[in-house]
């Protein structure tokens, strides 16, 4: 793990025990913006970055026959496996290193991990090297108001602001490639 990393990951661990009381119905309000865009669709395999506790994969289950839910904080994944979500498994790593076969995802969700700046353009290859050719990729991008849709970002993307300092963007990785 980088530094930012290991500190991500540190403030994550010390916060686990009342993550749900700070952030529950914050992150609860995103999870059903994202659950309304993937609307009755079913996925082979979907790939929760940024995990958490597992909240929103336990929402998503009927969605999925297989789900794997990514965090650095070993202590919000072990919140996360108490939840015994069927057909899930949880992996301790980095969004910006993903443990992941090319191709192994038909749905990938992000939210609250991810920033618009210098590392995005990285993280969107991955995001497309772990996708299977028609995924479908939810993610949220913490920017400045008012800013224009980064550079990096694959056009078309449907986009939803969703507080002052957070967007979400909807992609179908299909459209992005022609």
């Amino acid at each position: 793990m980088e530094k930012d990393d290991r500190q991500v990951a540190e403030w994550y661990n010390t916060l686990s025990g009342s993550y749900e009381e700070l952030y529950g119905e914050e992150q609860s309000r995103k999870y059903e913006t994202v659950l309304g865009f993937l609307g009755n669709r079913h996925f082979r395999v979907l790939i929760d970055l940024g995990c958490g506790t597992g909240t929103f994969l336990e929402k998503a289950s009927e969605m999925y026959d297989y789900a794997i839910g990514i965090d650095l904080s070993a202590k919000m994944l072990r919140i996360a496996r108490k939840r015994k979500t069927a057909n899930t498994d949880y992996v301790l790593a980095s969004s910006s290193s993903l443990p992941l076969k090319n191709s192994s995802s038909d749905c990938i969700v992000s939210i609250s991990t991810a920033k618009a700046g210098s590392n995005l353009s990285g993280f969107i290859a991955d995001l497309k090297r772990i996708s299977r050719e028609d995924s479908l990729l939810a993610f949220t991008l913490f920017q400045q108001p008012g800013l224009p849709n980064p550079e990096s970002l694959p056009k078309p993307a449907r986009s939803t602001t969703i507080s002052d300092r957070e967007t979400l963007y909807f992609l179908r990785l299909a459209s992005c490639l022609e």
